[in-house]
């Protein structure tokens, strides 16, 4: 079962599709990069704390075995503000703290969420199979029928 969150009630962060969807008033999805949305997991994992630079390069990409630069960091930091920007999200809610690194603030609400995926989505791709009519042939009925997620 993967995780999933949900910040201050409003957008959904689904870490192993990579993205962020905005209900209410602003609505919107958009897809991060792999990288930051491990910065994401990361923020959330460790909201409230501060976590340098050196964290996020080991935590983000050196733990894959990948070496890269601060810039590599710098320009995943950027694209995830940008995203968040881009669905009306605050922007404040990553701090940068000058020579020390990022946090997430404390007042941001997380919700770690355990089911697979909303149940909005569910719908959504069930919907998109039964137009085309490949649902039959994958089965996808069972989706509709046994869901788990609980409404």
């Amino acid at each position: 079962m993967n995780k999933n969150y949900i910040i201050d009630d409003c957008l959904f962060f689904d870490p192993v599709k990579n993205t962020l969807t905005m209900s209410g008033s602003h609505t919107g999805k958009v897809v991060l990069s792999k990288p930051a949305a491990r910065c994401l997991v990361l923020l959330i994992e460790r909201q409230g704390e501060v976590i340098s630079h050196d964290d996020f390069i080991t935590e983000v990409w050196g733990k894959k075995g990948v070496v890269v630069t601060k810039n590599t960091y710098y320009q995943s930091i950027s694209l995830l503000r940008k995203k968040l920007k881009e669905l009306g999200f605050d922007d404040n809610i990553i701090v940068t703290l000058p020579r020390r690194g990022l946090m997430l603030v404390k007042e941001a609400g997380i919700v770690e969420q355990k089911s697979v995926v909303p149940i909005a989505v569910e719908l959504q791709e069930v919907n998109a199979y039964w137009r085309n009519d490949s649902w039959q042939k994958q089965g996808l009925w069972r989706v509709a029928k046994y869901s788990s997620i609980q409404i």
